[in-house]
């Protein structure tokens, strides 16, 4: 009678754990050094953990060879692993849903405990910068224009001027206007 109460009470906690996530998409960079899961149920060790995250038809990203795992108070903190990416952007189209799709523990490896899968981050390429040789303090002018071209951000030219404030103020709107891709700041 014991062995069947041990049975049942084992089966019970089985099908009621589960780890939750919070649905809070967040935007990131390909190349970003930390991406935040919140939510609970993470209750195993950091290094028995087993996720399941990737984009849409690609392989998993893998623990200790793409990313580590940290545990927080509020979920798991991610880092990325220097030279990788959480995403292959290559012949895509960005954002790209980065989805976890599983986790388990190292202790029951085939018991998924994400009830469904959840995207946790749109992920953007990392802007790059292309450096110029032009020394312009030196002529007459007092502008600077920057040509922001990516395959998420349509072309814009961002112009800084000396002159009064209409032109400041266009100048702040054309930034805010890229504000959620680039987060450019100027006094």
């Amino acid at each position: 009678m014991k062995s069947i109460f041990l049975l049942l009470l084992c089966t019970i906690a089985i099908v009621f754990a589960e780890v939750t996530v919070l649905k809070a998409v967040q935007t990131i960079y390909d190349r970003s050094p930390k991406l935040r899961i919140k939510g609970s149920g993470f209750d195993a060790d950091e290094h028995s953990l087993i996720l399941d995250l990737a984009a849409t038809g690609q392989a998993s990203l893998r623990v200790d060879k793409d990313f580590l795992i940290t545990k927080d108070d509020d979920g798991l903190i991610l880092k990325l692993l220097s030279g990788r990416k959480w995403v292959n952007l290559d012949g895509r189209n960005p954002p790209v849903a980065l989805i976890l799709s599983g986790v388990r523990f190292a202790s029951n490896p085939n018991q998924n405990l994400l009830l469904e899968p959840v995207i946790i981050a749109n992920v953007l390429a990392t802007p790059t910068v292309k450096a110029s040789e032009d020394i312009i303090y030196t002529t007459a002018t007092n502008e600077l224009r920057i040509n922001v071209q990516d395959s998420w951000v349509p072309r814009r030219l961002i112009y800084f001027s000396t002159l009064l404030c209409t032109r400041r103020w266009a100048t702040r709107w054309s930034l805010l206007s890229l504000w959620p891709r680039i987060r450019l700041f100027f006094v």
